[in-house]
């Protein structure tokens, strides 16, 4: 099942920096961090650079170990602006889904946006 993948190398950098000050702020090493995400610093080191790309799952386990949500770490161009509570909602809904929800929901989005063109002709 597919699930959402961040591959734009601009907002690969943003998350990056975004991790990289969340984990200061907690005070927190690479080294620390890899062992709260069962992982390796070098793997810390990729995703904070922008090296790796980042599907919503890791994006996710990284917001839970830096004790954050995931929005706070995503690139500002994707955050909600304050006011629309909806997309808010949805979002904070999806970020405590399974993995093999993600995709569904994913395919069903994709199906929705490519039926806009279709409802509004009629």
């Amino acid at each position: 099942m597919q699930t959402l993948v961040l591959r734009n190398e601009s907002d690969l950098i943003e998350i990056g920096n975004n991790i990289k000050t969340r984990r200061k702020a907690l005070n927190l090493s690479q080294d620390d961090l890899a062992d709260r995400l069962l992982s390796t610093r070098t793997e810390v080191y990729r995703y904070e650079k922008g090296k790796h790309e980042m599907g919503i799952c890791t994006l996710i386990q990284y917001a839970e170990a830096l004790e954050t949500t995931p929005q706070s770490l995503m690139p500002a161009r994707f955050v909600p602006q304050p006011g629309n509570e909806r997309l808010q909602s949805i979002l904070k809904i999806l970020s405590t889904l399974p993995d093999e929800s993600l995709g569904a929901i994913e395919a069903m989005a994709k199906t929705l946006q490519s039926m806009k063109p279709k409802m509004q002709q009629i």
